[in-house]
């Protein structure tokens, strides 16, 4: 049975609908920033009396899920998409493989012949950055709807710098919850992609190292090796790489604390 939507998340809705409905008589080319997760999903789902007059556009990387992708694309047929091209790799040669921990030496230098990024400058450049070059090459004024809450802390606190004059950058259920997006989803009948009932993610790309030590790593560990086991065994071994390297440089901390003979602060 579909979950109960709560009066404080009809009003959300409600709120974002009005929004959405704003822009929409502005007469302005409207753009929604889609990556197949489940927040840029519903804001698809709340366009929907507005299809026609707006398109999706994707940053497809190379390494999107397959089943992710379908998903993305088969929207795409429906309301329209201008899909974004990046190079994941070259930025892995430029600034590192993406990772959940680094110290100061992985990042400038590569301490050990390891160079690592934080992982959110990796889908800032292989992701965003596509999306804000497209916006600022657009001719005339545009709005770009996207899904980030402020939830989702810095990836929303940064969502809106250096927007050119022209674009204007609209998240319609940035105060929304996960659990108000579930919801919703749920009631509304959205179609989120399979591995939610396992992955409470987007899952990004396939190939990323930093995947198998965030929140939900051990749900995604036991996904992929099932489903995708041939991704699995093209990531697994640079993550064990990193793994090992971030361990020896935790260890260089614990023998520190350790000699000094057991003070405690």
């Amino acid at each position: 049975m579909p979950m109960a939507v709560s009066p404080e998340l009809t009003a959300k809705k409600q709120k974002a609908e009005a929004a959405i409905a704003d822009i929409f008589a502005r007469q302005q080319p409207v753009y929604l920033s889609m990556s197949g997760g489940k927040d840029s999903l519903v804001i698809l789902k709340l366009c929907e009396p507005h299809q026609g007059r707006f398109k999706l556009v994707w940053s497809n990387t190379g390494y999107t899920f397959p089943h992710v992708e379908a998903l993305v694309r088969r929207h795409g047929e429906r309301f329209g998409l201008v899909e974004l091209k990046s190079d994941l790799m070259l930025a892995w040669e430029a600034s590192g493989l993406p990772s959940e921990v680094i110290t100061v030496p992985d990042f400038f230098s590569g301490e050990k012949g390891m160079r690592l990024q934080p992982w959110p400058m990796c889908c800032t450049a292989s992701k965003a950055f596509p999306v804000k070059v497209f916006c600022q090459n657009h001719a005339g004024p545009l709005t770009l709807l996207h899904g980030q809450r402020k939830a989702d802390d810095w990836r929303f606190s940064g969502k809106n710098d250096q927007t050119p004059p022209h674009v204007t950058v609209v998240s319609p259920i940035e105060d929304w919850t996960d659990e108000d997006v579930f919801a919703f989803a749920d009631a509304e009948g959205v179609e989120l992609p399979s591995h939610y009932s396992e992955v409470p993610d987007s899952l990004d790309c396939w190939i990323c190292p930093a995947h198998w030590s965030g929140e939900h790593a051990q749900a995604y560990g036991r996904y992929v090796s099932r489903e995708y086991p041939e991704f699995a065994r093209a990531v697994v071994p640079t993550a064990r790489k990193i793994h090992a390297h971030i361990n020896d440089t935790a260890m260089r901390m614990q023998q520190a604390l350790a000699a000094t003979g057991g003070i405690d602060a």
